[in-house]
């Protein structure tokens, strides 16, 4: 019973502090959705830590039996290593003082990395991706705008599992960086066709809540 109110105390605190904390408020106060291996009392310990300067080597065990850990932690980004394998980053996307969106990356080792990004508003409600960015990343976009249309098309169609790797980059964690995993899935011959074509990174910023594609990429 001491153990539930310990931790309905944890949830409720967090909760009042993410109205209008910072990422930490917002990892804390985060019902499950989520982090569905990492519960609030482990989260909360894993952040303290952190803020005494001691993310490195603070650890906590999550309900899969594996190590979880945070990364980095600033006032509007922070990435939480769930397993070897998995991870989760939280970006907070601010437009002036009332408008707040959390964009979330979740990351898997397959063992070529793939990343999906969703949005939430500051009371964990889900919103449509497009209200944040017009078109996420798809492996088409790695193709060079010369590339022929006819061997555009057929290239595509050799790829058999669309790879992408996101993650947050450059000052203030301020860059969505999408980097396709052609070359760590397939075997170097196969990547060999698709090389010339490609561009290896696309990179957006941050305009407000939503991300708007860098030009000339």
């Amino acid at each position: 019973m001491k153990h539930l109110l310990s931790v309905m105390l944890i949830a409720l605190l967090a909760a009042v502090q993410a109205q209008a904390g910072g990422i930490r408020d917002f990892l804390l106060s985060e019902p499950g959705v989520v982090f569905r291996t990492l519960p609030q009392a482990a989260r909360a310990g894993l952040v303290a830590n952190a803020e005494l300067g001691k993310s490195r080597t603070t650890e906590a065990t999550n309900r899969m039996g594996n190590t979880s850990k945070i990364d980095t932690l600033t006032t509007d980004y922070v990435a939480v290593q769930l397993s070897g394998s998995s991870s989760i980053a939280l970006k907070m996307l601010n437009k002036g003082k009332a408008d707040t969106v959390i964009a979330v990356i979740e990351t898997v080792s397959t063992p070529a990395r793939d990343s999906r990004i969703t949005f939430y508003d500051t009371r964990w409600k889900q919103l449509p991706a497009k209200k944040c960015i017009k078109q996420l990343p798809a492996m088409r976009d790695f193709f060079k705008p010369a590339t022929p249309k006819n061997k555009l098309n057929e290239l595509l169609g050799d790829i058999d599992f669309q790879l992408i790797e996101l993650q947050w980059t450059g000052a203030g964690f301020n860059t969505l960086t999408a980097t396709h995993s052609l070359k760590s899935f397939y075997s170097k011959e196969d990547y060999q066709k698709w090389a010339p074509y490609l561009v290896d990174t696309i990179t957006y910023h941050i305009e407000g809540t939503t991300l708007k594609p860098d030009k000339k990429q």
